[in-house]
C-alpha cells in the first residue's frame, strides 16, 4: 500500500518560432517559405517528446507603422498626398483631392 499526499498537474511551457527562408518575406515563391518550429518542455526539467501537436497556420494582409514614426508604413497604406471620396450629389462621378501641404510652390 501507499499513500498519495499530493498530486500536481503537469506544469510546462511551449514556445514557437517562425522563421522565413529570405529577409523579406512578402509573397511565396518556389524559393520562399516559412520555418515554423514548436518546443515543449516540462517545468521539471524534461521535454515532452512525441507528445501530439494539432498546428494551425494562418497568413494576412497587414500593415504596420513604428510608435511615434507615422512618416513610416510598411504594408499596404493609404497614399499621403491625396484623398478619395464619392461624391454623393452625382452618383457617377467620383473626386480626387490633392491636400496642398504636400506640394510646394515656387
Amino acid at each position: 500500500y501507499f499513500m498519495v499526499q499530493e498530486y500536481r498537474k503537469p506544469e510546462y511551457e511551449v514556445s514557437s518560432m517562425l522563421r522565413p527562408t529570405t529577409p523579406h518575406y512578402c509573397h511565396p515563391t518556389i524559393d520562399e517559405y516559412v520555418i515554423a518550429a514548436c518546443q515543449g518542455k516540462l517545468f521539471a526539467g524534461g521535454f515532452l517528446n512525441e507528445a501530439n501537436v494539432q498546428w494551425t497556420i494562418g497568413a494576412e494582409r497587414t500593415k504596420f507603422t513604428p510608435a511615434k514614426r507615422s512618416d513610416y508604413t510598411f504594408g499596404r497604406a493609404q497614399h499621403f498626398f491625396w484623398r478619395y471620396r464619392n461624391n454623393k450629389s452625382h452618383r457617377n462621378e467620383n473626386e480626387i483631392s490633392y491636400l496642398e501641404q504636400y506640394f510646394q510652390i515656387k
